[in-house]
């Protein structure tokens, strides 16, 4: 082997060493900051501390938690396929996945299992004792040590069977958990479900000088509600 044949040799080594030890560092980097807490804002901490309202109106924690009902006409899933889509689709979200930290204000990923949080009742017997099984379920706070939320599975010899989700309002608003839990719905194939829309919003009075000025006056007065509620 002639010199330069072996400083060819040597050279394309230290290429895929280099290169490799690059691939090494970058897939670290990559799970350490997957594994990093997350940042929670003021308002999601003093969600979780129960005090994001005037303490004279006594919240229950119960008052932070949406409850969303799903209801099933031919018979709920298998256990088995329910978990697999919230282990595959769910967790994926960060926060599914991590333990609220209030105190110092992040969110801590942990090694969430479905199996948790996934919770299959006896069944009942109709539509009013599936009211009093809901009125009970939700009338108890989400564990704290644990991701906020819970499904829940609740079989009805007379009526439809329901699904219920549980979710911490500090882990998402609204539109938030609507987009979250939309991914979880998929056809018999396993594909998106078509989402069906709701009847369109009645078009919006036109702005005018005189709808604007009672407009900024209701802000007004109820940010000086506001203030006096909280001082």
């Amino acid at each position: 082997m002639t010199s330069s044949s072996l400083f060819t040799w040597f050279s394309s080594a230290i290429g895929l060493l280099a290169r490799y030890w690059y691939h090494v560092q970058r897939k670290r980097k990559a799970e350490s900051q997957k594994q990093a807490p997350l940042p929670m804002t003021w308002l999601e901490a003093h969600m979780l501390r129960n005090d994001a309202f005037p303490a004279y109106m006594q919240a229950s924690p119960i008052c932070y938690v949406i409850n969303s009902a799903m209801f099933f006409r031919d018979g709920l899933p298998a256990t088995k396929e329910v978990e697999d889509v919230l282990a595959n689709k769910l967790l994926k979200y960060h926060r599914f996945s991590s333990v609220a930290d209030p105190d110092h204000r992040t969110w801590k990923a942990v090694d969430a299992d479905v199996k948790d949080h996934l919770v299959y009742h006896q069944p009942v017997a109709d539509t009013q004792a599936l009211e009093d099984k809901i009125n009970d379920i939700i009338s108890v706070p989400l564990n704290p040590a644990k991701p906020l939320w819970e499904v829940h599975m609740v079989p009805v010899r007379d009526g439809e069977d329901c699904m219920l989700f549980r979710t911490h309002h500090s882990m998402a608003d609204g539109l938030s958990l609507v987009t979250a839990y939309q991914c979880l719905a998929t056809d018999v194939e396993g594909a998106p479900a078509e989402v069906i829309l709701g009847k369109p919003m009645p078009s919006r009075p036109e702005m005018t000088l005189t709808r604007l000025i009672l407009m900024f006056l209701d802000s007004v007065l109820s940010s000086a509600e506001w203030l006096h509620m909280w001082y």
